[in-house]
């Protein structure tokens, strides 16, 4: 697989890709979260998004991939009809980081990250 969107492109072989996604899969259940729970995801088009997106599935967590570009209503209405118990958003997106932290109080969980890219390798 190969990144285009970093400030250099760089490749990850399937063996790399397949610990990423462990390692995003124990973290799901480090914070808490089970099979069957949703994660919202608000994440901009990037190589992490891919990670986070099957590291999830990986772990039985149900992704719900969000675009921080909708509206506040949107992003609570979808957050809610789909009863997201966590969400992990790019710090990039500081309104919907708000509007979803607004979400951890009636959820009872909470799951903040920040993504930044690892070095390949890392």
């Amino acid at each position: 697989m190969i990144d285009l969107c970093g400030s250099a492109p760089r490749e990850v072989t399937c063996g790399e890709l397949e610990e990423r996604l462990n390692r995003v899969a124990n973290l799901m259940g480090t914070m808490g979260l089970k099979p069957g729970d949703r994660l919202a995801m608000c994440i901009n088009n990037r190589f992490e998004f891919i990670e986070v997106m099957y590291g999830a599935m990986h772990a039985g967590v149900v992704p719900v991939p969000l675009d921080a570009r909708l509206d506040t209503e949107i992003l609570e209405f979808t957050v809610c009809d789909y009863e997201c118990v966590a969400a992990l958003v790019e710090p990039a997106s500081a309104s919907t980081s708000t509007t979803m932290m607004s979400f951890g109080a009636s959820s009872g969980r909470e799951v903040r990250s920040n993504l930044r890219p690892q070095p390949a390798g890392a």
